[in-house]
């Protein structure tokens, strides 16, 4: 991580499971809450603590802020790719 991206970590308060959680935000809550092992109602509390601190409304803007300030790389994004029926999660690194 880039000391530019420490500096605006620590302005916002984030801490590196913020960040881990973020990454996750391209996958379905229910996909995200399986990985934390978090009940849907304390994901979507943290969502909505995270987009206030980063200053948006919205999962999308959240990613997007963090992408743009080089808090995460677009390698740490995990997505979900549909296989012979079945979905895959992966990381784009």
């Amino acid at each position: 991580m880039i000391a530019e991206a420490k500096v605006e970590m620590e302005k916002r308060g984030l801490t590196d499971a913020d960040l881990k959680l973020i990454g996750l935000l391209s996958l379905p809550d229910k996909v995200i809450t399986g990985i934390l092992s978090m009940n849907p109602n304390t994901l979507r509390t943290k969502v909505c603590r995270l987009a206030y601190k980063m200053g948006v409304e919205n999962r999308t803007a959240l990613v997007t802020r963090a992408l743009a300030l080089k808090l995460i790389t677009i390698k740490q994004l995990e997505f979900r790719t549909f296989d012979n029926g079945n979905y895959t999660t992966k990381n784009t690194s």
